[in-house]
Protein backbone atom coordinates (compact mmCIF):
# COMPACT_ATOMS: atom_id res chain seq x y z
CA UNK A 1 0.00 0.00 0.00
CA UNK A 2 2.68 2.63 0.90
CA UNK A 3 4.69 1.93 -2.19
CA UNK A 4 1.46 2.36 -4.35
CA UNK A 5 0.81 5.87 -2.08
CA UNK A 6 4.87 6.59 -3.22
CA UNK A 7 4.15 6.38 -7.12
CA UNK A 8 1.47 8.98 -6.87
CA UNK A 9 1.82 12.46 -7.05
CA UNK A 10 0.57 14.12 -3.80
CA UNK A 11 -1.59 16.64 -3.91
CA UNK A 12 -2.04 18.83 -0.63
CA UNK A 13 -5.29 20.38 -0.02
CA UNK A 14 -5.52 22.82 3.34
CA UNK A 15 -8.69 21.96 5.03
CA UNK A 16 -8.11 24.07 8.33
CA UNK A 17 -11.15 25.26 7.98
CA UNK A 18 -13.19 21.43 8.20
CA UNK A 19 -15.95 21.31 11.03
CA UNK A 20 -17.20 24.99 10.96
CA UNK A 21 -19.79 24.10 9.02
CA UNK A 22 -21.53 27.93 10.53
CA UNK A 23 -19.07 29.88 8.26
CA UNK A 24 -19.09 29.35 4.31
CA UNK A 25 -14.98 28.41 4.41
CA UNK A 26 -16.20 25.89 6.82
CA UNK A 27 -18.81 24.59 4.42
CA UNK A 28 -16.45 25.04 1.68
CA UNK A 29 -13.92 22.49 3.31
CA UNK A 30 -16.65 19.77 3.61
CA UNK A 31 -17.02 19.80 -0.06
CA UNK A 32 -13.69 20.02 -0.85
CA UNK A 33 -13.07 16.29 1.65
CA UNK A 34 -16.04 14.56 0.31
CA UNK A 35 -15.22 15.44 -3.19
CA UNK A 36 -11.81 14.42 -3.26
CA UNK A 37 -11.66 11.47 -1.37
CA UNK A 38 -14.37 10.08 -3.87
CA UNK A 39 -12.79 10.81 -7.13
CA UNK A 40 -11.72 7.14 -8.73
CA UNK A 41 -8.13 8.61 -10.02
CA UNK A 42 -5.32 6.29 -10.07
CA UNK A 43 -2.58 8.75 -10.61
CA UNK A 44 -2.79 10.80 -7.50
CA UNK A 45 -3.06 11.26 -3.51
CA UNK A 46 -4.81 13.39 -2.01
CA UNK A 47 -3.15 14.37 1.59
CA UNK A 48 -5.95 16.60 4.09
CA UNK A 49 -4.26 19.30 6.25
CA UNK A 50 -6.89 18.95 9.47
CA UNK A 51 -7.02 20.57 13.17
CA UNK A 52 -6.30 17.65 15.64
CA UNK A 53 -10.29 17.23 16.27
CA UNK A 54 -11.06 17.08 13.09
CA UNK A 55 -8.77 14.11 12.07
CA UNK A 56 -10.62 11.18 10.41
CA UNK A 57 -10.25 8.78 7.94
CA UNK A 58 -11.31 9.34 4.41
CA UNK A 59 -10.45 6.60 2.55
CA UNK A 60 -7.95 4.64 1.42
CA UNK A 61 -6.61 7.41 -1.50
CA UNK A 62 -6.50 10.32 1.75
CA UNK A 63 -3.73 10.58 3.90
CA UNK A 64 -5.18 13.05 6.97
CA UNK A 65 -2.03 15.15 8.55
CA UNK A 66 -2.99 17.40 11.55
CA UNK A 67 -1.90 20.90 11.74
CA UNK A 68 0.58 21.60 14.60
CA UNK A 69 1.71 24.51 16.02
CA UNK A 70 5.47 23.97 15.11
CA UNK A 71 4.06 24.26 11.40
CA UNK A 72 4.36 27.93 11.44
CA UNK A 73 7.48 28.56 12.78
CA UNK A 74 9.09 25.56 10.92
CA UNK A 75 7.85 24.93 7.68
CA UNK A 76 10.02 22.32 7.02
CA UNK A 77 7.71 20.02 9.57
CA UNK A 78 4.67 20.12 6.69
CA UNK A 79 4.58 17.50 4.27
CA UNK A 80 6.77 17.59 1.16
CA UNK A 81 3.60 17.20 -2.05
CA UNK A 82 3.24 17.93 -5.93
CA UNK A 83 0.79 20.39 -5.22
CA UNK A 84 0.11 22.67 -2.28
CA UNK A 85 -3.68 24.24 -2.67
CA UNK A 86 -4.55 27.11 -0.10
CA UNK A 87 -8.25 26.99 -0.50
CA UNK A 88 -8.85 30.57 0.45
CA UNK A 89 -7.01 33.47 1.14
CA UNK A 90 -6.98 33.07 5.14
CA UNK A 91 -4.55 29.90 4.77
CA UNK A 92 -1.00 30.82 6.01
CA UNK A 93 0.53 27.52 5.70
CA UNK A 94 2.75 26.51 3.12
CA UNK A 95 5.22 24.82 2.13
CA UNK A 96 7.17 24.85 -1.30
CA UNK A 97 9.88 22.38 -1.83
CA UNK A 98 11.41 20.31 -4.73
CA UNK A 99 9.30 22.02 -7.73
CA UNK A 100 6.11 21.84 -5.94
CA UNK A 101 3.11 24.17 -7.53
CA UNK A 102 0.85 26.33 -5.27
CA UNK A 103 -2.81 26.64 -5.90
CA UNK A 104 -4.10 30.16 -4.86
CA UNK A 105 -7.24 30.07 -4.05
CA UNK A 106 -9.14 33.77 -3.18
CA UNK A 107 -12.43 34.53 -2.55
CA UNK A 108 -13.06 38.47 -1.50
CA UNK A 109 -11.23 41.23 -0.62
CA UNK A 110 -13.31 42.15 2.53
CA UNK A 111 -10.76 43.76 4.42
CA UNK A 112 -10.21 47.29 2.08
CA UNK A 113 -13.09 47.67 3.90
CA UNK A 114 -13.58 45.65 7.33
CA UNK A 115 -9.56 46.91 7.91
CA UNK A 116 -7.78 50.35 8.79
CA UNK A 117 -6.01 51.15 6.03
CA UNK A 118 -2.64 50.15 7.42
CA UNK A 119 -3.62 47.06 8.45
CA UNK A 120 -5.31 46.17 4.42
CA UNK A 121 -2.38 46.89 2.93
CA UNK A 122 -0.61 44.84 5.19
CA UNK A 123 -2.89 42.47 4.42
CA UNK A 124 -2.78 43.17 0.63
CA UNK A 125 1.54 42.59 0.58
CA UNK A 126 0.80 39.62 2.11
CA UNK A 127 -1.72 38.29 -0.73
CA UNK A 128 0.93 39.59 -3.24
CA UNK A 129 3.49 37.56 -1.44
CA UNK A 130 1.03 34.38 -1.71
CA UNK A 131 0.39 35.42 -5.72
CA UNK A 132 4.27 35.37 -6.54
CA UNK A 133 4.51 32.01 -5.63
CA UNK A 134 1.54 30.69 -6.50
CA UNK A 135 1.93 28.57 -10.18
CA UNK A 136 -1.72 29.37 -11.00
CA UNK A 137 -4.65 32.29 -9.44
CA UNK A 138 -8.18 30.93 -8.98
CA UNK A 139 -11.46 32.86 -7.47
CA UNK A 140 -14.82 32.07 -6.89
CA UNK A 141 -16.48 34.29 -9.18
CA UNK A 142 -15.63 37.33 -11.75
CA UNK A 143 -16.47 39.57 -9.61
CA UNK A 144 -13.46 38.74 -7.56
CA UNK A 145 -11.45 38.45 -10.47
CA UNK A 146 -12.03 41.95 -11.62
CA UNK A 147 -11.29 43.16 -8.07
CA UNK A 148 -7.71 40.89 -8.19
CA UNK A 149 -6.86 42.64 -11.53
CA UNK A 150 -7.44 46.12 -9.74
CA UNK A 151 -5.42 45.50 -6.89
CA UNK A 152 -2.68 42.65 -7.26
CA UNK A 153 0.07 42.45 -10.27
CA UNK A 154 -0.54 38.83 -11.41
CA UNK A 155 2.65 39.50 -13.26
CA UNK A 156 1.11 37.80 -16.43
CA UNK A 157 -0.63 34.79 -14.81
CA UNK A 158 -4.06 33.50 -15.69
CA UNK A 159 -7.06 34.08 -13.12
CA UNK A 160 -9.08 31.03 -12.94
CA UNK A 161 -12.85 31.36 -12.11
CA UNK A 162 -14.18 28.38 -10.92
CA UNK A 163 -17.26 28.42 -8.62
CA UNK A 164 -17.83 26.56 -5.44
CA UNK A 165 -19.24 23.37 -5.26
CA UNK A 166 -22.67 23.41 -3.62
CA UNK A 167 -23.87 20.60 -1.56
CA UNK A 168 -27.65 19.55 -2.61
CA UNK A 169 -29.61 20.08 0.35
CA UNK A 170 -32.92 19.96 -1.12
CA UNK A 171 -33.83 16.12 -0.48
CA UNK A 172 -33.22 16.16 2.51
CA UNK A 173 -35.19 16.04 5.61
CA UNK A 174 -35.42 19.37 8.21
CA UNK A 175 -36.82 20.03 11.59
CA UNK A 176 -38.40 23.24 12.14
CA UNK A 177 -36.97 25.35 14.60
CA UNK A 178 -37.71 25.88 17.90
CA UNK A 179 -37.80 29.38 17.57
CA UNK A 180 -40.46 29.37 14.60
CA UNK A 181 -43.73 31.47 15.89
CA UNK A 182 -45.86 30.02 13.01
CA UNK A 183 -46.69 32.89 11.21
CA UNK A 184 -45.39 33.53 7.94
CA UNK A 185 -41.52 34.41 7.87
CA UNK A 186 -38.59 35.49 5.71
CA UNK A 187 -35.18 33.49 6.26
CA UNK A 188 -31.45 35.14 5.99
CA UNK A 189 -28.26 33.58 7.24
CA UNK A 190 -24.63 34.36 7.69
CA UNK A 191 -22.40 35.07 10.57
CA UNK A 192 -23.82 38.39 12.17
CA UNK A 193 -20.77 40.59 11.01
CA UNK A 194 -21.26 44.19 9.59
CA UNK A 195 -20.67 43.28 6.02
CA UNK A 196 -23.23 41.36 5.96
CA UNK A 197 -26.25 44.51 6.16
CA UNK A 198 -28.27 42.63 8.21
CA UNK A 199 -29.28 46.22 9.58
CA UNK A 200 -30.71 47.26 6.75
CA UNK A 201 -33.38 44.68 6.78
CA UNK A 202 -34.35 45.62 10.47
CA UNK A 203 -35.99 49.14 8.37
CA UNK A 204 -37.37 46.58 5.99
CA UNK A 205 -39.28 44.67 8.23
CA UNK A 206 -40.95 47.85 9.94
CA UNK A 207 -43.34 47.61 6.38
CA UNK A 208 -44.04 43.97 6.64
CA UNK A 209 -45.50 43.22 10.59
CA UNK A 210 -47.36 40.18 8.89
CA UNK A 211 -43.90 38.30 8.54
CA UNK A 212 -41.06 37.26 11.12
CA UNK A 213 -37.55 38.22 10.29
CA UNK A 214 -35.40 34.87 11.43
CA UNK A 215 -31.29 36.16 10.78
CA UNK A 216 -30.02 33.20 11.84
CA UNK A 217 -26.01 32.63 12.35
CA UNK A 218 -23.04 32.77 14.45
CA UNK A 219 -23.68 36.45 17.05
CA UNK A 220 -20.94 36.53 19.26
CA UNK A 221 -19.18 39.90 17.39
CA UNK A 222 -20.29 43.35 18.37
CA UNK A 223 -22.83 43.94 14.99
CA UNK A 224 -24.99 41.62 16.35
CA UNK A 225 -25.39 43.44 19.30
CA UNK A 226 -25.69 46.61 17.22
CA UNK A 227 -28.73 45.48 14.91
CA UNK A 228 -29.97 43.86 18.85
CA UNK A 229 -30.19 47.41 19.84
CA UNK A 230 -31.59 48.72 16.14
CA UNK A 231 -34.77 46.30 16.48
CA UNK A 232 -35.01 47.54 20.23
CA UNK A 233 -35.36 51.17 19.00
CA UNK A 234 -37.88 50.75 16.29
CA UNK A 235 -39.94 48.69 18.87
CA UNK A 236 -40.14 45.53 16.79
CA UNK A 237 -41.44 41.90 17.82
CA UNK A 238 -40.94 39.77 14.37
CA UNK A 239 -37.40 40.21 13.96
CA UNK A 240 -35.46 37.25 15.76
CA UNK A 241 -31.66 37.05 16.05
CA UNK A 242 -31.47 33.55 16.50
CA UNK A 243 -27.73 32.36 16.79
CA UNK A 244 -26.77 29.36 15.26
CA UNK A 245 -28.63 26.82 13.26
CA UNK A 246 -28.53 23.25 13.10
CA UNK A 247 -28.23 21.99 9.24
CA UNK A 248 -31.67 20.29 9.57
CA UNK A 249 -32.99 23.69 10.58
CA UNK A 250 -31.69 25.29 7.72
CA UNK A 251 -33.04 23.29 5.45
CA UNK A 252 -36.56 23.58 7.18
CA UNK A 253 -36.33 27.78 6.56
CA UNK A 254 -35.12 27.62 3.68
CA UNK A 255 -37.86 25.14 2.49
CA UNK A 256 -41.00 26.87 4.84
CA UNK A 257 -39.74 30.75 4.23
CA UNK A 258 -41.87 32.99 2.30
CA UNK A 259 -38.72 34.66 0.81
CA UNK A 260 -34.95 34.20 1.26
CA UNK A 261 -33.16 37.85 1.88
CA UNK A 262 -29.58 38.49 1.16
CA UNK A 263 -28.32 41.68 2.28
CA UNK A 264 -24.50 41.61 2.39
CA UNK A 265 -22.00 43.20 0.46
CA UNK A 266 -19.03 41.49 1.37
CA UNK A 267 -19.37 38.51 -0.81
CA UNK A 268 -17.30 36.89 -3.17
CA UNK A 269 -19.83 33.85 -4.23
CA UNK A 270 -22.62 34.05 -1.66
CA UNK A 271 -23.11 30.47 -1.04
CA UNK A 272 -26.58 30.94 0.71
CA UNK A 273 -28.17 32.37 -2.45
CA UNK A 274 -27.55 29.09 -4.30
CA UNK A 275 -28.71 26.65 -1.59
CA UNK A 276 -31.87 29.15 -1.46
CA UNK A 277 -31.91 28.90 -5.58
CA UNK A 278 -32.32 24.70 -4.80
CA UNK A 279 -35.72 24.81 -3.06
CA UNK A 280 -37.32 26.60 -6.10
CA UNK A 281 -40.72 29.14 -5.62
CA UNK A 282 -38.29 31.84 -3.36
CA UNK A 283 -37.63 35.82 -3.61
CA UNK A 284 -34.50 36.11 -3.15
CA UNK A 285 -33.70 39.81 -2.01
CA UNK A 286 -30.21 40.72 -3.32
CA UNK A 287 -28.36 44.11 -2.40
CA UNK A 288 -27.32 44.41 -6.13
CA UNK A 289 -23.37 44.91 -5.38
CA UNK A 290 -21.35 42.19 -4.95
CA UNK A 291 -24.03 39.10 -5.78
CA UNK A 292 -25.69 40.97 -8.74
CA UNK A 293 -22.18 39.71 -10.89
CA UNK A 294 -23.13 36.22 -9.98
CA UNK A 295 -26.96 36.56 -10.13
CA UNK A 296 -27.16 38.27 -13.45
CA UNK A 297 -24.70 35.48 -14.80
CA UNK A 298 -26.54 32.58 -13.72
CA UNK A 299 -29.95 34.37 -14.82
CA UNK A 300 -28.63 35.00 -18.15
CA UNK A 301 -29.08 31.11 -19.20
CA UNK A 302 -32.29 31.89 -20.46
CA UNK A 303 -33.86 29.16 -18.49
CA UNK A 304 -35.22 30.90 -15.60
CA UNK A 305 -38.14 32.99 -15.05
CA UNK A 306 -37.88 36.18 -13.12
CA UNK A 307 -39.45 39.19 -11.65
CA UNK A 308 -37.60 41.78 -10.66
CA UNK A 309 -38.79 44.83 -8.61
CA UNK A 310 -35.67 47.02 -7.86
CA UNK A 311 -36.35 49.21 -4.27
CA UNK A 312 -33.27 51.96 -4.01
CA UNK A 313 -32.53 52.35 -0.03
CA UNK A 314 -29.25 54.68 0.26
CA UNK A 315 -26.79 55.77 -2.11
CA UNK A 316 -25.95 52.97 -4.97
CA UNK A 317 -27.18 50.37 -2.78
CA UNK A 318 -30.42 48.43 -4.27
CA UNK A 319 -32.32 45.98 -3.39
CA UNK A 320 -33.50 43.49 -6.29
CA UNK A 321 -36.33 40.85 -5.45
CA UNK A 322 -36.14 37.74 -8.31
CA UNK A 323 -38.98 34.97 -8.10
CA UNK A 324 -37.20 32.04 -9.30
CA UNK A 325 -39.83 29.15 -10.04
CA UNK A 326 -37.44 25.78 -10.00
CA UNK A 327 -34.30 27.46 -10.70
CA UNK A 328 -31.76 24.48 -9.44
CA UNK A 329 -33.62 22.10 -11.46
CA UNK A 330 -33.16 24.36 -14.51
CA UNK A 331 -29.52 25.37 -14.33
CA UNK A 332 -28.28 21.40 -13.21
CA UNK A 333 -26.69 21.86 -16.77
CA UNK A 334 -24.83 24.78 -15.98
CA UNK A 335 -20.86 23.79 -14.76
CA UNK A 336 -20.46 26.19 -11.97
CA UNK A 337 -22.88 23.75 -9.73
CA UNK A 338 -20.49 20.72 -10.50
CA UNK A 339 -17.93 20.21 -7.62
CA UNK A 340 -16.04 17.31 -9.85
CA UNK A 341 -15.80 19.94 -12.31
CA UNK A 342 -14.93 23.25 -10.33
CA UNK A 343 -12.12 21.74 -8.44
CA UNK A 344 -10.80 18.16 -10.35
CA UNK A 345 -10.70 19.28 -13.93
CA UNK A 346 -8.33 22.26 -12.96
CA UNK A 347 -5.97 19.97 -10.46
CA UNK A 348 -4.51 17.89 -13.33
CA UNK A 349 -4.40 20.81 -15.49
CA UNK A 350 -2.17 22.60 -12.70
CA UNK A 351 0.20 19.72 -12.07
CA UNK A 352 0.50 19.05 -16.14
CA UNK A 353 -1.74 16.33 -16.17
Amino acid sequence: MMKEIQRKKKVLIDLTNYGSLTAGFGQIAANYATAFSSMPVDDLHFVYLLRQKYMQEFGPNVTSVPVRRINKFFPFTLPKVDVWHAVNQQRKLLRIAGGTKFIFTIHDFNFLTEKKPWKAKMYLRRMQNKVNKAAVVTTISHYVADVIRQHVDLKGKEIRVIYNGVERIDTLEGIKPSFATGRPFFFTIGQIRRKKNFHLLVDVMRHFPEYDLYICGDAHFAYAEEVRNLIRENQLTNVFLTDVISQSEKIWLYRNCEAFLFPSEGEGFGLPVVEAMQFGRLYLLLIALVCRKFVMDTLSCGNIWIQNLWWKVSGGIYLIFIKIRNAWRKSRNMPLHSVTRSIYKPTLIYIGS
